[in-house]
This record gives structure tokens, sequence and C-alpha cells, in this order.
């Protein structure tokens, strides 16, 4: 998890450990505690590798997270308001280990918003899990086929994130267009 959690970090993402098979936070203050410092993501990491990642949404990492929970007929209310025909374009897009999805768009000062049983908008002050982090059911988090933000077929141990944008990536969005972070070689 460290290495994936590095490869966020260099996207500009900041993020935090939750507990291993848990979506709780193992930080005291959670989401707050949030970093893209790769020695404090070294530390957490190192201490406990197993730990889930935790993405902090809103202004500190320029993401905002359509969460979408099938428990509470999230998908249902997906399908009715988009278009058949009309795929969420210009988006990064993950499965969750419960069977939701979590649709990430670039950060336009949002508000927390639940638009629906199963549908929320998650902004400043929320957070939610990264891939390949463990859901409580066993069962991991991953990207979307080609939605991965960062290289997942890693070659050597250097933490440098390569942006793979998932299609779409320079369209708009629901949200606006996707904005990539621009990372320099240490």
């Amino acid at each position: 998890m460290l290495e994936y959690a590095l490869r966020y970090a260099a996207l500009g993402w900041a993020v935090f450990p939750c507990r291993p098979n848990d979506k709780r936070p193992a930080t005291l203050h959670g989401c707050l505690d949030a970093t893209t410092d790769p020695d404090q993501i070294r530390a957490w990491w190192t201490e406990i590798p197993d730990l889930n990642i935790g993405l902090a949404c809103g202004e500190i990492s320029n993401i905002t997270a359509l969460d979408i929970d099938p428990r509470s007929g999230g998908h249902e209310f997906l399908a009715a308001a988009v278009d058949d025909n009309e795929p969420i374009d210009g988006v990064w897009e993950s499965q969750t280990g419960g069977g939701g999805t979590h649709y990430l768009f670039t950060y336009g000062n949002e508000a927390n918003v639940d638009l629906a049983p199963g549908v929320e908008i998650k902004s400043d002050g929320k957070y939610i899990i990264l891939p390949p982090s463990i859901h409580p059911n066993g069962n991991s988090y991953e990207w979307e086929l080609s939605s991965s933000p960062i290289e997942e077929d890693y070659e050597n141990d250097e933490t440098d994130a390569a942006l793979v944008a998932g299609d779409g990536a320079d369209q708009e969005s629901i949200f606006g267009p996707l904005r990539q972070h621009t990372t320099s070689a240490a």
C-alpha cells in the first residue's frame, strides 16, 4: 500500500491511513491529517504496511468525489439521472469493495451534498477509500479499466507517479474539466 499512497501523493492528492480492511481512519484527526508529504506517508505505512488508503476530498487534493452506494439505491438513481447513451466522461472511476462506485472530478468548490439515497457528493472535509485498499468484506477497491490516475505496472521502486488519466479526461464533465497535476522529479 505504501507504493500506492506515495504515487497518489505525487499527483498532489492528500492521503491518510485508514485501518486495515476498514474505512475508519487510523489517525486521530482522520482526513484532517491527510498529506502529500512522502516522509509522513512512509512513516505511517512502514509502521503498519496493510493500512488502507484514504483520500481527503476537496480543495486539499483538488478532487470532488461522487460516491454511489448500491445498498441505498444509488446505482438506480444514477441510471435514471444519466441518459443511457451518455456515459460520465472526464472522470476517474473506481469500484468500491462493497459494490459501489466512486467518480472523481476536479474540485470546483462543490459543497458536500446528499443528492439522493446512496448518492453523495464528497468535497471539503470528506474522504473516500482508494484502490487497492481492502473493504471490510474482504474485496478490494479497484480502478475501472483504463481509468487509473497512476501507472500500475511498476518496473522499479521509484515514487514518481505517471498520470494515465482515463478516457475523456480532457473533456467537460458534470463538474467541469479535469486539471491534471504535474509533478517534478526530486
